[in-house]
């Protein structure tokens, strides 16, 4: 059961550049971004199974949303909409809807591999 909630929580989670405390990712920098993401949604993922380790979870987001090197991540799909709306969600979001892998769009397929994607 904590597997697939960790999966589930995974998917809500995918591809969604976010903020934590007092800092912003630089989305013009799609490296530092992508870590950023990582670390959010792994924090976010220990949150809300606390028993989890924070590396593991870490190191499972990166092969999974960057095959493993935040250097090939190349845009982020909306910046202004990552910013303004997924990042406040983020925030306020409940372990009960993170889980269920309802996103608002702003928080959907942030993490583009090429800069033609959509």
């Amino acid at each position: 059961m904590l597997q697939k909630r960790k999966w589930s929580l995974f998917f809500a989670l995918t591809f969604v550049c976010a903020l934590l405390g007092t800092y912003m990712p630089d989305c013009t920098d799609t490296e530092s971004a992508c870590l950023t993401v990582v670390d959010v949604a792994a924090k976010a993922i220990l949150r809300c199974e606390p028993g989890s380790d924070l590396e593991t979870i870490k190191q499972d987001l990166l092969e999974k949303w960057a095959l493993g090197d935040c250097k090939l991540i190349k845009r982020i799909r909306d910046p202004k909409g990552l910013v303004n709306d997924c990042l406040p969600w983020m925030q306020k979001a409940s372990c009960h809807i993170l889980v269920s892998g309802k996103q608002p769009p702003a928080c959907q397929n942030q993490l583009l591999f090429t800069t033609s994607e959509f």
